[in-house]
């Protein structure tokens, strides 16, 4: 079945939080990736393991990266086009009407851009660089976070016996320190007993 980006894209502007740099939740990682996970779960297979959703977040974000990075190449360019002859033209991009919601979120970026390449200032395009690199740098650590997140979850809802034992862990803490080698000792004879056959 072939990807549609369309859909895709307007799945992405349902959720701010991943786009809109104006938006509270933008800053709020938290919030960006739950929306990953939503937009995971809707393209993940009903037999993708953890490990496949892992992968799949890494190629949805790479793939949005790529919309997004067409779509500002796409503004800059219109707009160069405008100046120069005066004229309105038709964007060669094909989602760039699609992705007119991001007009705002990257408007300041596009004018640095355009304004650093026509200046050739070498601090802009260094600035620029660094921009690019914390962006990556950023998106790494999502990818991170997301990839320790879903394991956590995997965990959590196939273990059981770990989910019991640290219930029991607060009730625990409240033994006295001088009672708690004997109910140790006491824990491991019970649970010896309960492995005999």
């Amino acid at each position: 079945m072939d990807f549609d980006t369309e859909l895709f894209i307007l799945e992405i502007k349902e959720r701010p939080a991943i786009w809109d740099s104006n938006c509270a939740d933008y800053s709020d990682r938290n919030n960006k990736l739950k929306c990953w996970e939503e937009v995971i779960d809707i393209y993940a297979k009903e037999d993708d393991t953890e490990e496949d959703k892992q992968e799949l977040g890494k190629v949805l974000m790479k793939k949005w990266r790529n919309i997004r990075d067409n779509f500002v190449k796409a503004s800059k360019n219109l707009k160069n086009m405008k100046s120069s002859s005066g004229g309105k033209h038709k964007s060669p991009y094909k989602y760039y009407n699609t992705l007119l919601f991001l007009k705002d979120s990257i408007r300041n970026d596009t004018d640095s851009d355009i304004s650093n390449d026509s200046s050739k200032n070498t601090d802009g395009r260094k600035q620029k660089r660094k921009k690019k690199t914390n962006k990556d740098a950023i998106e790494q650590q999502l990818v991170s976070v997301l990839s320790k997140k879903l394991e956590y979850k995997k965990e959590k809802e196939s273990d059981d016996d770990k989910l019991f034992l640290l219930s029991l862990l607060s009730e625990f803490k409240k033994i006295p320190e001088s009672n708690k080698l004997d109910a140790r000792c006491e824990i491991i004879r019970v649970i010896k007993n309960a492995q005999k056959p």
